[in-house]
């Protein structure tokens, strides 16, 4: 076993993620998390986000990245769609007028 601050853990980390760049094709920086989803989930809102967010739901992720934000101390709107059915460009753009906007994220 190694420690996670260790020299050794650094290496370890270096080259998988090398090999990772490898295996996808890129020279992108990979970045990899011992954290679980949700981890990830509240590193990008902590890392994306500086005011306010809009949450687009159409179940239980949408709801999660809502939660999630107001845990962190964002304000964030929540629009719900019934489960299963998209959020239409014109949802969006009600929201998004007249509002200054940085970034948008999308799942798919």
């Amino acid at each position: 076993m190694i420690g996670h601050r260790t020299v050794q853990a650094s290496d370890l980390q270096r080259s998988i993620s090398n090999k990772l760049k490898q295996l996808m094709f890129t020279t992108n920086k990979i970045v990899l998390s011992t954290s679980s989803g949700t981890g990830l989930m509240e590193g990008a809102i902590r890392s994306a986000t500086k005011k306010r967010a809009i949450v687009f739901s159409v179940g239980a992720f949408g709801k999660r990245w809502h939660e999630l934000a107001l845990l962190n101390g964002i304000e964030a709107d929540l629009h719900e769609e019934i489960e299963g059915h998209p959020t239409m460009p014109q949802t969006v753009d009600k929201y998004l007028k007249d509002r200054e906007v940085r970034c948008r994220y999308h799942h798919t």
